[in-house]
């Protein structure tokens, strides 16, 4: 559901006060997936593990709701949630009894129906397709046929959850990844997008072509895939990738960002947004055209660790932008939502941010995968307890006054080498009298390492997890420095 979605101006002014604007969070535990605004301009947030909070157009609380299993010890688990064109949204989920599931709610958080699949595994991707039905991609338990393994499956279904097809995708012929997106293409047909393969599928889900990508950054950490125009279509994560209707990929860039959302405003302008990692803490915004080509870039600085996953455009073409006050899970997480006006201000004010896409290079190969049908089967709907949460405290969260001081020159006091890396870098410290903490996390926000130093002016450390990239928060008796860690 998209309203109005006309271009708004994200001014860089940090003197110029806001109106009509707010920041608050709510004493709730967790972050937001899925923003929305309703037909009565309430605002409804969606999040893991399964539950939902509606407040007015102003912020101010209504009312939440927490959806889980009936069953004893079973627990929901890999929830995402989509807004649907008729206004409703889906939620799939995933039980410790090997279900996968869809779940159709309305705007006030009622479930319409439930369809349940047997001996599935998690749901990894969902999209509407024209016909209001879904395409979705699961992962399967490792699955053998004939000399063949499989863990992947894609499945159609009509606008009620029931199956139309599914098809098996070898693992010998696709890159073994958990992220993968699948959206319908114009022609019928459907793209398959993961890590390093780009393919095109026909209207029945057998493939087409495979464009297998050969690059020193494939994209990883996939969020979300839109058309963005006409024969485009627009992948987000630690990279971008556009393709066409033919899975042919147009243009890919490397930010300094991980994107977490992606809004269409216009034919021309496509908004991103993300957690501020240059300053480890904030809301970062990126305008760009279909051709990757950035327009501007923004920093929402914002009090504390505040970081925006959605957006939402609402009828007066404010930015809606919901997140997380604790992305780092110290403590329990707060529910965290804000408001521009139609300008784009906030009374927090916005900094411009030095954020700079650099398009990536790849080879490709081309070879034509085969899949096989797939088998699922529909089961008894899983039951399912809601519990109605009416009052919840909210606080005002800005102020301008106590905003974060660290600059884009102060990053280059602290360095990291080799980077990218393929695993082993040196940190040199700017002050080898000083101690040092420090903590590496991944882009999920996820401590991986953390530890504190004595005097040294050269630090070696490794990162022994997966490719991609990684953030190294510095911290000496004087100053604090946050460093991009690619990780080949």
């Amino acid at each position: 559901m998209r309203k109005l979605l006309l271009a708004f101006l994200l001014i860089n002014c940090l003197s110029s006060k806001a109106q009509d604007t707010f920041q608050k969070y709510y004493s709730y535990r967790s972050g937001c997936q899925l923003v929305a605004e309703l037909s009565d301009s309430s605002i409804l947030m969606f999040s893991n593990p399964a539950e939902i909070v509606k407040t007015n157009k102003d912020g101010t609380f209504i009312w939440a709701k927490s959806l889980s299993p009936s069953t004893p010890g079973d627990n929901f688990s890999c929830v995402r949630f989509l807004e649907l064109s008729d206004g409703n949204f889906i939620m799939s989920t995933y039980t410790n009894n090997n279900y996968s599931s869809l779940i159709k709610l309305d705007s006030s958080g009622n479930i319409r129906w439930i369809k349940t699949y047997e001996n599935k595994s998690c749901i990894a991707s969902i999209s509407e397709t024209s016909d209001h039905g879904f395409i979705i991609g699961l992962h399967l338990p490792d699955t053998i046929v004939g000399n063949s393994s499989y863990n992947k499956m894609i499945l159609k279904t009509d606008s009620a959850g029931n199956t139309s097809w599914s098809n098996l995708i070898p693992l010998d012929t696709i890159f073994n990844t958990n992220d993968f997106l699948i959206i319908q293409a114009d022609d019928g047909g459907y793209l398959y997008q993961n890590r390093s393969n780009s393919l095109k599928l026909d209207s029945s889900g057998f493939p087409v072509r495979n464009f297998n990508c050969h690059s020193s950054f494939p994209i990883s950490n996939t969020t979300k895939i839109i058309q963005i125009n006409p024969n485009k279509y627009l992948m987000i994560g630690d990279q971008l990738r556009c393709v066409d209707s033919t899975g042919s990929i147009l243009w890919e860039k490397l930010p300094q960002q991980i994107y977490t959302d992606v809004l269409k405003l216009n034919d021309t302008t496509i908004l991103l947004i993300g957690p501020g990692f240059i300053v480890w803490q904030g809301i970062f915004i990126e305008k760009i055209d279909d051709l990757g080509n950035q327009i501007e870039n923004s920093l929402y600085r914002i009090n504390a660790n505040v970081w925006g996953y959605a957006v939402d455009l609402d009828f007066e073409n404010k930015l809606i932008i919901a997140g997380s006050t604790d992305p780092w899970q110290i403590q329990d997480r707060n529910l965290f939502l804000m408001k521009t006006d139609t300008g784009g201000y906030t009374s927090c004010g916005i900094d411009q941010s030095i954020n700079i896409m650099t398009p990536v290079i790849n080879q490709y190969t081309i070879t034509n995968p085969i899949f096989i049908p797939g088998n699922i089967t529909v089961s008894t709907p899983i039951a399912i307890n809601t519990t109605i949460i009416t009052s919840l405290s909210e606080t005002i969260y800005c102020s301008t006054t106590n905003s974060i001081t660290e600059t884009a020159n102060k990053f280059s006091k602290c360095l990291i080498s080799p980077n990218p890396t393929s695993g082993s870098f040196t940190v040199e410290i700017p002050d080898p009298n000083s101690s040092a903490e420090i903590t590496i996390t991944n882009f999920l926000g996820q401590i991986i390492y953390n530890r504190k130093f004595d005097e040294s002016s050269k630090i070696g450390l490794a990162i022994s997890g997966p490719s991609g990239i990684y953030f190294a928060k510095v911290s000496t008796d004087t100053d604090t420095y946050v460093l991009q860690i690619i990780k080949e």
